[in-house]
């Protein structure tokens, strides 16, 4: 079974989602500085006048949809960034880079990426890595307040993603996730089961077919996550409200359930990615 837990890099991704609008992304890999817990909103100066690296100002942890960055600083000026880009279950694409911040266009420019493209052991440990290039350039521009926005000159492949400061919060506590939580016509409910917790996703496709994934989670300190054992059914129903048939469309699903800062809950569902884009909220609490 595929250990989602390394899969989502030790946050399970958590990704800043608006509403139940479309994105895409995943999770980043730290480098081996200096981190803070999540950016701040201040300029650079800011950290010069204490005699810090001013790129403090901007470390932590970014979302935007399935993707990720994290940034960290290093030395007297410099940025270490790294992107994390899930294209599935067990595979994953990786771009580190590292340059010095402008203090004035609070900018950070690099010419060293390396992008690589990682495939995951049934254990959630790299099977296979792919270099793709490196030494590629771009820039990660810090100006706007709480975003970060990166320019990848090779592929462009940021395009259009604003990334905004990830608040998922560790060691939270797991019955905060108990209840039941709403996006459009999807729900989510979360109770408690004989080992850990049970997860039961019902997403409505008209008044007579509803779609309907199953999961046995455990809370790893950062989300709710599953190993490959669950499942989603298709059911049809006639006029009556009766059971017409129950199609099993799978029983090896993964996922993971995050809870943000901001009070909601996002499902991410790596067979099909069926949860991308989608922001659940509270509405029914268990006490």
């Amino acid at each position: 079974m595929k250990n989602y837990r390394n899969i989502l890099l030790a946050a399970a991704a958590a990704f800043v989602l608006a509403g139940c609008g479309n994105s895409a992304g995943g999770q980043p890999e730290p480098a081996e500085t200096a981190a803070a817990a999540s950016p701040a909103a201040t300029a650079a100066p800011a950290a010069e006048e204490a005699g810090q690296n001013p790129v403090m100002n901007f470390v932590g942890e970014y979302g935007a949809g399935r993707a990720s960055m994290t940034v960290e600083a290093s030395g007297k000026d410099n940025a270490v960034i790294n992107v994390h880009w899930a294209n599935g279950a067990a595979e994953y694409v990786l771009w580190t880079m590292s340059g010095p911040l402008d203090p004035e266009k609070l900018t950070v420019t690099y010419t060293d990426c390396v992008k690589k493209t990682v495939v995951m052991h049934d254990d959630g440990t790299p099977e296979d890595e792919t270099v793709e290039y490196e030494n590629g350039t771009g820039t990660v521009d810090f100006s706007s307040m709480n975003t970060a926005v990166w320019t990848d000159d090779q592929e462009n492949i940021a395009e259009d993603l604003v990334f905004t400061p990830n608040y998922a919060v560790e060691a939270v506590d797991p019955s905060l996730y108990l209840g039941t939580w709403a996006c459009d016509r999807a729900s989510i409910e979360i109770m408690e089961a004989e080992e850990d917790y049970h997860a039961v996703i019902t997403w409505g496709s008209s008044a007579s077919e509803v779609t309907v994934w199953e999961y046995d989670v455990y809370f790893d300190g950062w989300s709710l996550v599953s190993f490959e054992t669950g499942t989603k059914k298709n059911y049809v129903y006639d006029s009556e409200g009766k059971e017409v048939s129950c199609d099993t469309v799978f029983d090896d699903g993964a996922a993971a359930l995050t809870l943000k800062e901001d009070g909601t809950l996002t499902w991410y569902e790596f067979k099909e990615d069926a949860g991308e884009g989608m922001s659940f909220e509270r509405t029914v609490a268990v006490n």
